[in-house]
């Protein structure tokens, strides 16, 4: 039985550690000159890497179209759905999609 507890109180260790690198991830993100195209495309590579996953962007959005603060939460948005992917979906493929529509911005995200 006690062996039982410590592999439960290291799975969750672990879980909370990840949690924690992600929030501080996300706390210090910026565009770092990169267009969003750019950026959306470097999120997706880093949680295909720690996972199992396979995303897959379709971005229709033109380059230019939002401003610096528009892309930042675009990107943050889209790496919190990428997070909660990770961390609840058992999917092995996702599908990220950014377009117009009506004048709006529309981001969906499929698992």
């Amino acid at each position: 039985m006690q062996r039982g507890v410590v592999i439960q109180v290291f799975l969750l260790l672990s879980q909370l550690q990840r949690q924690v690198r992600e929030l501080i991830t996300s706390a210090r993100l910026t565009m770092d000159g990169r267009s969003l195209r750019q950026a959306l495309a470097d999120s997706l590579d880093e949680f295909g890497r720690r996972s199992q996953i396979v995303f897959d962007l379709d971005n229709r959005v033109p380059d230019g179209l939002l401003d610096d603060e528009e892309e930042l939460q675009i990107l943050q948005i889209v790496r919190e759905a990428l997070a909660n992917i990770v961390r609840h979906s058992h999917a092995r493929s996702a599908r990220i999609e950014l377009r117009q529509a009506d004048g709006a911005l529309c981001v969906q995200v499929e698992d």
